[in-house]
């Protein structure tokens, strides 16, 4: 299996490779170096925009590449309840964009593999944590976790410099399973279509698309010793069902289920540029999604639907950058992304479970000369309410960061560039309502944990050096990176009287980037 595995990564590169080769030399390079547009953060900031809005594909640099391959560990107890003590990744990565006879492609290629050695409380493919319904031990597990992502876009002027048509295409494939009691195995795939059409007049841009997609997670627990699919006397090895937030009960045989996704959506998107040295851009997405979770016995292809969950997410965006120079410029960005679902419990025939969460933020990032600094602010507020448990929590916090660093010109055509940050966490309000009628040791360890997580401030520092350098022809640019980060949490304040249900004190991450840029 790993073979094959390593068979299809290595084709896809060498289809990205030659396709980029064979059109580089036919399309006019813009002015902008390769090595400037890949150690400047401000245009890496600009890519990520891209990345979340296809639509402005076109603004990406021509002709510029990534491959990428990095490894990162990261490691501590200051976690939500959910999460893992101690994480491997080992990730592959390939990207570029070009323009063909008036046609925009790009194109990106990853791979994850992830090792979580201590991970407890839900089998999860983690891309889907506000659903109702999913199974989980107090045990820790070990999960592997392998995913594949491919994604494409092509933009064409349907009328000399107008009507810009836009076709995307978002494909993912994962694989998780752990390898201890009680294990899980989970294998989703998830297929994003975008379609949309633009139209330009002056300084003006107006764009609208569409949106459909649909996907599965298909999940098996269970266990490879028999002898806990018989008891529950030790408490680690049960497996406990959630189907809405906080009503887990007991669950010791294997257990199959499919969570069979839908969705779709529509973006309108503007840009206004007034000078040459100012592009506004405003962007405003809407996704309807629906889950039905069915529950599948061994022996046959019979379900019984134990969940249909509903979630609306709208994402708005505000982005002005401001260019002086080639090496003087800024992008400020604001964001607003509001997440809000419901289930239609089909045993209670209502409407059980909310989830609503929303979150604003500001970013600026700034180069002046050699000089790079960034800054931050973050609101979050995230609440669960359950209606037949009477369970519910809510959770409102800032992030706020600030970054600085500066590019050193090294031997040759290198930089050295060294970045560092400091990021600050402050709770504005943390409350838990809990029902303990209905309280079992799997939702115990879940709603109290998270409700000490939530309500105690933490900081955290981050520095980073890359080098980069480039060949002599020019053609390629290198670079190698190495990073860590530093995360404590303060004092809580009283004594809660549950100190086996505290978050750890701290974390601590690093990880090792090696690009080439072509």
């Amino acid at each position: 299996m790993w073979r094959m595995k390593v068979l299809l990564i290595a084709m896809v590169l060498g289809s990205v490779w030659r396709f980029t080769a064979q059109l580089h030399a036919s399309v006019k390079q813009d002015s902008l170096s390769r090595l400037s547009y890949a150690i400047d953060t401000v245009y890496g900031m600009e890519r990520s925009y891209i990345r979340q809005y296809p639509i402005w594909t076109a603004d990406w640099k021509n002709n510029f590449n990534r491959l990428e391959a990095g490894a990162a560990v990261e490691k501590g107890e200051w976690i939500r309840a959910q999460g893992s003590t101690k994480t491997q990744t080992y990730r592959l990565d390939t990207e570029g964009k070009t323009t063909w006879k008036g046609v925009h492609l790009y194109g990106r290629f990853s791979y994850m593999h992830a090792f979580e050695d201590s991970t407890r409380l839900r089998h999860q493919t983690r891309i889907n944590e506000s659903a109702p319904v999913y199974f989980g031990s107090l045990r820790y597990n070990r999960y592997e976790r392998s995913v594949y992502q491919l994604k494409a876009v092509l933009q064409k002027d349907l009328k000399k410099n107008n009507l810009p048509l836009t076709l995307g295409i978002d494909y993912r494939v994962g694989e998780h399973f752990s390898n201890n009691d009680p294990r899980g195995a989970i294998n989703d795939f998830q297929l994003n279509l975008l379609a949309g059409l633009g139209f330009r007049r002056g300084a003006w841009e107006y764009h609208i698309d569409s949106k459909y997609g649909y996907g599965r997670e298909r999940v098996q627990v269970s266990y490879k010793n028999e002898k806990y699919t018989e008891n529950t006397a030790d408490s680690l090895y049960v497996n406990w069902l959630m189907n809405g937030y906080g009503n887990a009960y007991e669950k010791l045989s294997e257990i199959h289920y499919n969570d069979d996704m839908r969705r779709f959506g529509a973006g309108f998107h503007l840009r206004y540029q007034p000078t040459p040295g100012s592009t506004w851009k405003a962007d405003l997405e809407w996704l309807r999604e629906q889950q039905d979770f069915k529950q599948y016995t061994q022996s046959s292809n019979l379900f019984n639907l134990l969940n249909t969950y509903l979630k609306d997410q709208w994402r708005a965006s505000l982005f002005w950058h401001r260019q002086w120079a080639s090496n003087r410029h800024f992008i400020w960005l604001f964001a607003a992304d509001a997440v809000e679902g419901w289930d239609e419990h089909p045993e209670f025939a209502v409407n059980n479970y909310v989830y609503r969460r929303t979150v604003y933020a500001t970013e600026l990032n700034m180069r002046y000369e050699q000089w790079l600094y960034s800054a931050g602010v973050k609101h979050v507020h995230t609440e669960r309410h359950d209606g037949n448990t009477g369970v519910g929590n809510q959770f409102a916090q800032i992030d706020a960061q600030l970054g600085f660093g500066r590019s050193l010109y090294g031997i040759g055509k290198g930089q050295l560039q060294l970045l560092g940050s400091l990021d600050y966490r402050l709770p504005l309000d943390a409350s838990l309502q809990f029902n303990a009628l209905n309280e079992t040791v799997f939702t115990r360890h879940i709603l109290y944990y998270d409700y000490y997580y939530s309500q105690v401030a933490s900081w955290k520092v981050g520095l980073n050096a890359t080098y980069f350098f480039t060949t002599e022809n020019g053609q390629f640019t290198w670079s190698v990176g190495l990073s860590a980060d530093y995360a404590q949490r303060r004092a809580f304040e009283e004594d809660t009287g549950h100190p086996f249900m505290l978050p750890g004190k701290d974390r601590w991450s690093s990880m090792l980037q090696i690009r080439l840029f072509f």
